[in-house]
């Protein structure tokens, strides 16, 4: 399945789905405890997700990789999720984030109100 789809990406180069394959398969090497080969597939998704310059897809790439880091384990597990944890962090400053959040909440926190009301 996997050559299916790097053939497909390689046919239909689009950025978005390059960096999130990228993130994936470099999800799937440290699972398999390779950590090094891990690490550069993430590295290399986040850089292409940088240069499709959407910023939410490049957000949630860095969520999936410290969450993942967070629920696995594998060798090096603390090291890589201090990393990729360091970046989300800056990525979300970066962006205004942290500010936003009570707006932010505050916003869903009504829709989700009116839904129930309505």
């Amino acid at each position: 399945m996997a050559e299916a789809i790097e053939g497909l990406l390689k046919t239909k180069p689009f950025l978005r789905e390059i960096g999130c394959y990228n993130i994936i398969k470099g999800l799937w090497m440290l699972r398999k405890n390779e950590r090094r080969t891990g690490e550069v597939l993430l590295d290399e998704g986040l850089g292409v997700l940088e240069l499709s310059g959407f910023v939410p897809i490049r957000l949630f790439g860095l969520y999936h990789i410290a969450h993942f880091c967070r629920q696995f384990a594998f060798k090096g597990e603390e090291g890589v999720r201090r990393k990729y944890e360091a970046l989300f962090a800056e990525e979300q400053a970066r962006c205004g984030l942290p500010g936003l959040m009570d707006r932010i909440e505050a916003a869903l926190n009504d829709c989700l109100k009116r839904e129930r009301q309505g």
